[in-house]
């Protein structure tokens, strides 16, 4: 059986903070070193798949092959994805009716807080 810490304010105080430390320096660094850390990681994973999966069986509960087949597998792809996905964000730019002007600028908007559920 997994224990599960009881969290105080104080912890989600210093969990905010370190976030926006983080988001300082991680929204200022450019895509392309973004993207080769979000590759590493993929590579990690990948490299210690199975040592991952083991710990997504105690964490979770699940079976040796769904956390190897289908969680870790699945956030190596997502890294990767998300990798390449940065290097090809473009600004957009357009016109309304000749009127109006609409210009998209894709921008690190800050930290978010939330509880995501994740049920594979």
């Amino acid at each position: 059986m997994q224990k599960i810490p009881d969290s105080t304010e104080d912890d989600i105080n210093l969990a905010v903070e370190a976030a926006h430390t983080a988001f300082s320096k991680w929204s200022k660094t450019q895509r392309s070193v973004r993207a080769n850390i979000m590759y590493r990681i993929a590579d990690i994973l990948e490299s210690r798949l199975k040592e991952f999966a083991e710990a997504e069986v105690r964490d979770q509960g699940k079976t040796i092959t769904f956390a190897t087949n289908v969680d870790i597998n699945r956030a190596i792809y997502n890294f990767r994805y998300f990798a390449g996905y940065i290097l090809h964000i473009e600004e957009k730019a357009s016109f309304l009716d000749g009127r109006a002007f609409n210009y998209v600028k894709r921008t690190p908007s800050g930290v978010a807080g939330l509880i995501s559920p994740w049920n594979l």
